[in-house]
């Protein structure tokens, strides 16, 4: 994996831009084996997950699609109770479906169009107008919904419950979010912990799976995080003053990226 500078922001190469097969030999055969390179947006199967180089869901999503669409088929044309096709959702369909989200950062219009796709076939079955609104669906039925599982909900609480755990654990994942976490930090140029900072004020920030925890707009408590601290009096963090003067995304992305390249240039290292 190598980048390449376009505006200021490192890319990935791809296969186009940067060739590069291996070709290692198998033990004592001469023979070179050709190992293709795979594109940095082509998804590829580890364990039940499916992963791109360059973090893209889109391969990942097309495999859920095809998950709700296979159901769709077989209960539009089922005779299931009430009872027994919300069964099917709720303790089928959806386990199969949260396995991989919580390790991608999918977005809510990526949740909501499978969302789309199950509902047209479930509610019917469960004697619901297709088209009523997703408020009442989705509610609480303490407040009169009807407390169906949201995909994009529940993915986004078991990404917390992974969070939380590892980073209590102290694992190998859980410094590796740790590390990840203080990565996003130098990114955002903030005095103040990100996490509990509105995710919208900070566009300039690259998209990642932190930042999907990060849209989740929670509070976290966590003592363990670094932060940076002014160094001389009147000192200011550039990008918490740039955000002040209320410039646009774009504005505030360019900053951001002159920031990045100034502080790592070799001219500023000791």
């Amino acid at each position: 994996m190598s980048c390449r500078w376009r505006e200021g922001k490192a890319h990935l190469h791809t296969t186009t831009t940067s060739h590069g097969d291996l070709q290692p030999t198998l033990a004592q055969d001469p023979t070179l084996i050709t190992i293709k390179r795979i594109e940095l947006t082509e998804a590829f199967c580890t364990l039940g997950v499916f992963l791109t180089p360059s973090g893209d869901t889109t391969g990942a999503m097309k495999f859920l699609m095809g998950i709700a669409l296979d159901y769709a088929t077989i209960i539009t044309d089922s005779n299931l109770s009430r009872q027994a096709a919300l069964t099917s959702y709720v303790h089928y369909l959806l386990p199969k479906l949260c396995y991989q989200p919580p390790l991608l950062s999918p977005t809510r219009n990526q949740c909501n169009k499978l969302m789309t796709t199950i509902l047209q076939a479930l509610l019917p079955k469960l004697h619901i107008n297709r088209n009523m609104a997703r408020s009442i669906i989705y509610g609480p039925v303490i407040l009169g919904g009807l407390s169906i599982p949201n995909l994009y909900t529940v993915q986004g609480l078991d990404k917390v419950q992974l969070f939380l755990g590892h980073i209590r654990l102290g694992d190998c994942t859980g410094k590796l979010l740790h590390i990840n976490l203080t990565y996003v930090h130098l990114l955002s140029s903030s005095s103040h912990f990100f996490l509990n900072k509105h995710h919208d004020q900070y566009s300039w920030v690259e998209t990642s799976w932190m930042t999907s925890l990060w849209a989740a707009k929670l509070t976290f408590a966590y003592t363990n995080q670094w932060l940076p601290v002014a160094l001389r009096e009147n000192d200011k963090f550039l990008m918490d003053y740039f955000n002040t003067r209320q410039f646009s995304a774009k504005v505030m992305d360019t900053l951001n990226c002159c920031r990045i390249r100034q502080s790592t240039s070799p001219r500023n290292k000791v």
